[in-house]
């Protein structure tokens, strides 16, 4: 009887890429660019988690879950304040609230949802114009103070304005930075670019 072969040889795996398309685009960012955005988001939203946790999330291209979490963690705190002010005022109130009443708390507290897409540029705006009060109020001889002192409703309009201005700068610049991260990570002029920075872009038209 002829003897049984047995092939006990181990073939190599293939080494050719399986390539999963899952839809979402994980471009990793530069570093230097990271940390520069992961420092603009403690200071517009100093309580919303530690710089570092951001920098880890940026700079392995997932700014995109970042900013959703972020609006929603800002909408969640919106409905505890008005929650609580209206339990605040029940306790001193035995009546239910008139229209005006209702209405006023609805203008207090901003109702509106918070837009990821520009969460993270319209709050470092608003850190950086608050600052213009700051300088106001410390400097009370400043041609500032004295705008504030004499037309506050005035100097009101004007800063928001200028935290328009000022969103609209770091959006503008934030997508430079995006695209040269993109170019750079797919080398060559056909890099595929993030549609959603783009989108980005028309949330802050007018």
């Amino acid at each position: 009887m002829d003897p049984i072969s047995l092939d006990t040889s181990v073939s190599e795996p293939s080494l050719t890429p399986i390539n999963l398309d899952t839809g979402i685009n994980t471009i990793p960012v530069d570093p230097t660019v990271a940390a520069a955005k992961a420092a603009k988001i403690s200071i517009g939203l100093p309580n919303f988690q530690p710089a570092a946790d951001n920098y880890k999330e940026i700079v392995a291209g997932r700014e995109e879950d970042l900013r959703k979490q972020a609006a929603s963690r800002i909408d969640f705190e919106k409905s505890i304040q008005k929650q609580n002010m209206i339990n605040q005022w029940a306790s001193q109130n035995n009546r239910p609230f008139t229209p005006i009443e209702a209405q006023t708390l609805g203008q207090f507290i901003d109702a509106k949802q918070t837009n990821p897409e520009t969460v993270f540029e319209q709050y470092f705006a608003k850190t950086y114009m608050d600052n213009v009060n700051k300088a106001a109020t410390d400097n009370p001889d400043s041609y500032l103070n004295e705008i504030l002192t004499r037309d506050p409703s005035f100097f009101n309009k004007e800063k928001e304005k200028g935290v328009d201005l000022k969103a609209k700068k770091e959006a503008f610049r934030n997508l430079h930075q995006d695209v040269l991260s993109a170019a750079e990570a797919q080398s060559g002029p056909k890099a595929v670019f993030d549609t959603a920075k783009w989108e980005r872009l028309r949330c802050f038209r007018t």
